[in-house]
């Protein structure tokens, strides 16, 4: 990790905007994506396809603890060398851990081998998020953070559709030329390593040299310690934790369980309630009719937000995260063979979930603005995590005992406490926030 506290070469914030989020934004959070979706998500095809049931594979949830409990070294991330420097450098760790995770699906005992690369990588990626966002927020204005969120959540999801579409069909097309499931996903894994090494090695180069903290002197440990000390106290003074806490923790309540089984169901086999399908089919529907959802989602969200503000549209933005799981529960009810019915499905829950998530960043930006915006943004996500890791470690628990299509009516009926919290938020939220008018903030 770097430790270099000197200063980078400052330049003129101005000169950054417009004109040079659009070369490194995308790419960014296109990284900032793939191994989250990896760990979460594809995790879950790969043991599906492998044998791994329902119960440990909710359980696999807790991968993603590195994520939430990353609060606790964001300050060393913020007064540690730049953010610049720790994206690219934990880009390239990361691409270290894929390589672990990919030889580790051929191995005999793949389970335990594939947890030790994901753990890896998900603190590798932990990390890099935090400097991702701090970059991110402190090179752009308020204004133009909200105009770029469609641009990052598009980017974002981009990056999930590489990894849960493209890899996914790398998978699939692997088995159906008849190699063994573990080398196909061993190979998925191991090319994600070399786009991750090759994006790491391009953020190296074209991420600007923004101006960034100088400081004077070294800090010793004992200053250190203090500093991370008083950022943790501002954040629990600062921040109406009494509202945004329940928030963080409910908004994606039914959503986090919905992403966790939802490859299992479109992959487990028709006898059993899923769809049947096979991974080079769901990779290439997540990849095509997914993305455009989610482009349409993402844009429109971040559109709506900066021409009205997050509040006016934050209880639709709920109701578009999770209402739209209903497809879901018609797919598991009638069972269609026609694959154009599986792909409306998911046209329909991922641009659902595109609008939703832009409100749900946008939120956590609001929380996060002030001197600290990288720490505090880190631990906004952090209780973020949770609020996912929480409902899907026990999900697979209602899902073999109710099995699919009761699953999905739970879903529904858990959609109730983000309603709740969301109304709670929309009361006190500020109606000038994400509006052009409010860029002075």
């Amino acid at each position: 990790m770097p430790a270099d506290t000197s200063p980078e070469a400052p330049v003129d914030a101005s000169a950054l905007q417009p004109r040079s989020p659009w070369w490194w934004v995308p790419s960014l959070y296109f990284t900032q994506a793939l191994p989250n979706v990896l760990v979460v998500t594809v995790s879950t095809y790969a043991y599906t396809r492998l044998g791994v049931s329902a119960r440990v594979i909710g359980l696999t949830s807790w991968l993603g603890l590195p994520w939430m409990l990353k609060p606790l070294w964001s300050p060393l991330v913020e007064l540690l060398s730049t953010e610049r420097r720790w994206v690219w450098s934990t880009e390239f760790f990361a691409s270290i851990a894929f390589a672990i995770v990919g030889l580790g699906y051929m191995s005999e005992h793949f389970l335990w081998w594939t947890i030790v690369g994901y753990t890896i990588l998900a603190f590798a990626s932990a990390t890099h998020d935090i400097a991702a966002d701090g970059f991110y927020m402190k090179v752009l204005s308020t204004h133009d953070q909200t105009w770029f969120t469609g641009i990052r959540s598009v980017a974002f999801r981009g990056g999930l559709i590489y990894g849960e579409g493209l890899l996914v069909m790398v998978a699939g097309l692997l088995i159906r030329q008849g190699y063994e499931p573990a080398v196909a996903w061993a190979s998925s894994h191991l090319a994600a390593a070399v786009t991750f090494l090759l994006l790491a090695s391009y953020h190296a180069i074209v991420l600007p040299h923004a101006a960034d903290k100088a400081h004077d002197v070294a800090f010793s440990v004992a200053q250190l310690g203090q500093q991370v000390a008083n950022i943790f106290q501002h954040f629990f003074t600062e921040v109406p934790l009494a509202t945004a806490l329940p928030f963080l923790l409910l908004f994606r309540f039914a959503e986090a369980q919905v992403v966790k089984f939802i490859g299992k169901f479109l992959l487990d086999r028709r006898e059993l309630g899923g769809m049947g399908l096979l991974e080079d089919q769901v990779g290439f529907i997540n990849g095509t009719l997914g993305v455009a959802a989610l482009l349409a989602g993402g844009v429109v969200g971040s559109f709506l937000a900066a021409r009205h503000g997050l509040r006016f549209w934050l209880l639709p933005m709920a109701a578009m995260m999770n209402l739209t799981n209903v497809a879901f529960l018609a797919l598991a009810y009638w069972q269609p063979e026609n694959l154009g019915w599986v792909g409306l499905a998911v046209v329909i829950e991922k641009f659902g979930y595109g609008v939703g998530f832009t409100g749900y960043m946008l939120y956590m930006l609001n929380l996060a603005r002030g001197k600290h915006q990288t720490s505090f943004y880190a631990m906004c996500t952090g209780f973020m995590t949770l609020g996912l890791i929480v409902p899907g470690s026990f999900a697979g628990y209602p899902l073999e005992y109710l099995g699919y299509t009761k699953f999905f009516i739970w879903i529904l009926l858990a959609t109730i406490p983000s309603f709740v919290v969301t109304w709670v938020v929309y009361l006190q939220l500020d109606p000038n926030f994400g509006r052009r008018e409010d860029t002075a903030t």
